[in-house]
């Protein structure tokens, strides 16, 4: 575990070298770590730019190296898709943008070595034309709560949202839904050169991701689906805001929708695993928050969690999510309590919307 978090601060320019020697069997360890949190790229950095005699055994570090190899082949794949995308939109007369994944590697020292996911489109058309134009093509494509699957290529996941996201209590999710709408315009004129250097795509500002990204981590929170390559995004985020004018609109922003105590362990999870300096925060951090997030991260498996939410059915997935606000209810006791119903509403939204 040592060695995983020395990788990551050498990765960040934190340190320049590792405090002790690592046995092979710690490198492993190391290896599957990152592996597990989506963040394999950020600490195969780290070990490059170890001394010689400090890097790891040559066989790992081979598998490391291509593995990597494979999500950069693959997210220049999603950057290329990405522009179709939104260029094919245009066409129809709807604006759209990317959301996180393509547009947030841009962010990072190597956008490559950023975990390749999907791609998540948020589209400007009400749901309903969207569900229709996508049953036309893909009759069977799967409708939830806020977005549905576009799967128009075997390789490449899409999902397109109606919105971006969404909270539990009712008023805290009206206010999110005013600020998305408030931005909309925006974002949806914001263009960013993707990593290929050819792919211009329309994504939304590091303002609006500072808002965006701490609802999405919170959701994933709530499903029990977060790793740390979702906190490594915001660290990037963060530190892509330059002036102290933005950070209070972004802290106005998430206390208006009642996330503020969720920004607080952020900040102190940012400055314990990341070294996040205090000048980048928008909130003070709050360690009783912060040792909590540590906790649910560092249990986290991406691979693991995502293929046994795949292989549930709703009604135990509904039981589950159900059980995890019980869990939740001590830290987050607002979002937590209206959890359940508003769950029950959601499901019955999407039965509407297949029909």
């Amino acid at each position: 575990m040592d060695l995983f978090f020395e990788l990551l601060q050498m990765a960040l320019g934190q340190r320049d070298s590792l405090s002790r020697a690592y046995s092979a069997n710690d490198w492993q360890e190391a290896f599957d770590i990152s592996t597990r949190q989506a963040v394999e790229g950020i600490t195969l950095i780290g070990a490059e730019r170890l001394p010689a005699h400090q890097q790891p055994p040559k066989e790992l570090m081979m598998q490391w190296t291509f593995n990597c190899g494979f999500f950069a082949s693959k997210s220049a794949r999603l950057d290329k898709a990405s522009r179709k995308v939104v260029e094919n939109f245009a066409r129809r007369g709807w604006k759209s943008c990317i959301l996180k994944g393509q547009g947030l590697a841009t962010l990072y020292p190597v956008p490559y070595r950023r975990h390749a996911g999907d791609i998540d489109v948020w589209v400007d058309a009400p749901a309903q034309d969207i569900i229709q134009y996508v049953h036309q093509l893909c009759p069977d494509s799967h409708v939830v709560y806020h977005h549905i699957d576009f799967p128009i290529w075997d390789d490449i996941s899409i999902e397109l949202h109606f919105f971006p996201s969404f909270l539990y209590a009712p008023d805290n999710d009206r206010r999110l839904q005013e600020f998305f709408e408030r931005n909309k315009e925006r974002i949806m004129q914001h263009q960013v050169t993707l990593a290929d250097g050819k792919s211009v795509v329309t994504c939304p500002d590091s303002e609006f991701n500072a808002v965006y990204l701490l609802c999405h981590m919170f959701n994933h929170l709530m499903e029990e689906l977060i790793v740390m390559r979702q906190y490594l995004d915001y660290y990037y985020v963060l530190r892509d805001i330059k002036d102290d004018e933005t950070r209070r609109r972004v802290a106005e922003d998430v206390g208006r929708i009642g996330l503020n105590t969720l920004a607080g362990g952020v900040m102190y999870v940012m400055h314990e695993f990341f070294g996040l300096e205090k000048e980048y925060m928008f909130v003070e951090p709050d360690e009783k928050i912060g040792r909590f997030l540590q906790k649910e991260i560092m249990r986290g498996d991406a691979i693991e969690e995502l293929e046994h939410r795949n292989s549930q059915g709703s009604f135990s997935h509904f039981v589950d999510r159900t059980r995890r606000s019980f869990a939740t209810m001590r830290y987050f006791p607002k979002e937590s309590a209206w959890s359940p119903l508003t769950r029950a509403r959601h499901w019955i939204c999407r039965w509407k919307r297949s029909k």
